[in-house]
């Protein structure tokens, strides 16, 4: 399966739109690893059924992260119903699939009858899981300063002697930060490196107008301008916007198309000759034409 990777992902990269999959990690420094996961179908999103979005700020909870896990290794079904209180999770199979894989144990120890589905999986957690389930073999040294005597310290040690763990304080990455949640984010960086994928760039999102425009000042903190009541008032506070966006029709329940505000592009000369044609409700206005066209 690894080998065809890297065909998936120049397929995918060739397919993607601007952005990619997601809308909400653009400027994520993990979001090659966020589309090489998902086009493996590790994941598929956090806002089922559209899953426009990857929540990468999030918590990796327990549930998701067997899932993670589960699609990662093609781990098979199981008969088996390890633990009592995942009956309401939707990843209750692969939970169970993580179970018989041996990668997980439970949250209880030493009862271990409970998986606690819905809490929060920590690096060092998260370590644990990892060496298990790719069977990393232990390793000397001492990577990182805040580990020392944790639970999980040796998982941590065997991910980083592979490359899947960097550390959490570049550039000195000399802390682990094991008792931190790790994030959605975080999460596809450790998979996309522990399956050997390549990062998947996306094409740049097609900003309206550049980052410095005027147009993409934010207003909400501006001052209201002295005028604006006296605005709102001769318009009527209750009148809604003319709706010059958009489909359908204007008023509701006519067979008058909603007007669009018209544009054409023509070429500085010679001059082109402009027919101004509108409704009666906007007859009064004209559009804005350059000095050089004829109108």
């Amino acid at each position: 399966m690894l080998r065809a990777v890297p065909l998936v992902a120049v397929l995918l990269l060739a397919l993607l739109p601007p952005g990619g999959t997601f809308v909400d990690d653009d400027g994520s420094v993990h979001e090659g690893s966020i589309e090489a996961i998902a086009a493996v179908d590790v994941t598929r999103g956090c806002n089922p059924p559209v899953n426009d979005r990857f929540c990468p700020k999030s918590s990796v909870t327990r549930e998701t992260m067997a899932a993670f896990l589960t699609r990662a290794l093609g781990l098979a079904s199981t008969t088996l119903d390890a633990f009592v209180d995942d009956d309401d999770s939707i990843f209750e199979n692969d939970i169970n699939r993580l179970f018989a894989a041996g990668i997980t144990y439970g949250c209880n120890p030493p009862t271990n009858d409970r998986f606690c589905p819905g809490r929060p999986v920590t690096r060092g957690a998260m370590a644990a899981m990892l060496a298990r389930a790719f069977h990393y073999p232990p390793a000397p040294g001492n990577r990182f300063t805040d580990d020392d005597g944790h639970l999980f310290e040796d998982a941590i040690q065997r991910i980083a002697a592979v490359g899947v763990t960097l550390g959490c304080n570049p550039p000195a990455n000399d802390r682990f930060c094991p008792d931190q949640d790790v994030t959605r984010e975080q999460m596809a960086t450790f998979l996309a490196r522990a399956l050997g994928l390549s990062v998947i760039s996306p094409p740049k999102r097609c900003p309206t107008f550049p980052a410095d425009d005027i147009w993409n000042t934010r207003i909400d903190s501006l001052p209201v301008d002295p005028n604006s009541s006296a605005y709102v008032a001769s318009m009527g506070a209750a009148t809604t916007l003319h709706p010059d966006f958009g489909s359908g029709v204007w008023p509701p329940g006519s067979t008058s198309p909603i007007e669009g505000i018209s544009a054409a592009s023509v070429s500085a000369s010679p001059p082109v000759a402009i027919t101004w044609m509108g409704s009666p409700s906007s007859a009064r206005m004209r559009p804005s034409i350059p000095s050089h066209i004829a109108a």
